[in-house]
């Protein structure tokens, strides 16, 4: 495929954002040293995970792009080989750890609408859907390239995959207004922004007539949300945070 200005564009922007993401991979790892409280560094954790995964969902779109289908048009909706996926795991393990985390901040120590038994029935649902689903994506999106998966994985994707992390979603207002800690609260309003920066892009990216210009709305989306996945790992380092103590 001959390679536009355009797609020059979308090169450019998929390197930048490729390295924002990396060094909000790496400091999110690097602040979750110095966290002491199991919960919080859960919370790096999943920062580090949706960091990395997001950048390989974005290499891979762009593979799948301009090398294996050899246009756009291909790559739009086709989950990035089952990476789209396996982001949506990582959100949802976030979404675990940042409840759990608003527990041990809140001084009453509730457990908002019993998550710690509903986070396992989550958990069931979500891991077998993904065992299903993540193989046939990646077979259908490298093999078959068809661009999508077949009809019949629609239940799973709505039950195992979508469900927990959007009921997860769900629990996270109702979790940070019991939290008695201001630094978490930012943490959860710049994923907020993320989350919000995240499913606008997609939504522009699938709106878009021209699916070059589509992929250069997802990426320039992607520039914004990586930099609120950068503040929100700010928010859990120590020295914003008096609830944290620096790990010896």
């Amino acid at each position: 495929m001959m390679i536009a200005s355009f797609d020059v564009l979308n090169i450019a922007a998929v390197a930048a954002v490729a390295l924002i993401l990396g060094y909000t991979a790496f400091w999110a790892a690097r602040v979750r040293g110095a966290l002491a409280v199991p919960a919080y560094r859960k919370q790096a954790m999943g920062i580090v995970l949706i960091a990395s995964v997001l950048d390989l969902t974005l290499i891979g779109l762009t593979v799948s792009a301009y090398v294996v289908y050899g246009n756009a048009q291909g790559a739009i909706g086709n989950g990035a080989f089952g990476l789209f996926f396996v982001l949506l795991l990582t959100i949802f393990y976030w979404v675990d750890s940042s409840v759990m985390a608003a527990r041990r901040s809140d001084p009453l120590s509730r457990d908002t609408l019993h998550w710690s038994k509903l986070r396992i029935l989550l958990w069931i649902a979500i891991i077998p859907a993904s065992a299903i689903v993540i193989p046939v994506d990646i077979l259908t999106a490298g093999v078959a390239s068809t661009g999508s998966p077949p009809s019949w994985t629609a239940p799973f994707l709505i039950l195992g995959i979508f469900g927990p992390p959007v009921s997860g979603a769900v629990m996270l207002p109702l979790a940070a207004r019991r939290a008695g800690d201001p630094a978490f609260r930012l943490h959860l309003r710049w994923f907020g922004l993320f989350a919000l920066g995240f499913l606008a892009g997609n939504f522009l990216m699938n709106l878009q007539p021209d699916p070059v210009v589509a992929l250069f709305s997802g990426y320039v989306a992607s520039l914004a949300e990586a930099y609120c996945l950068y503040r929100s790992v700010l928010s859990l380092t120590p020295l914003e945070s008096p609830r944290v103590a620096v790990a010896s």
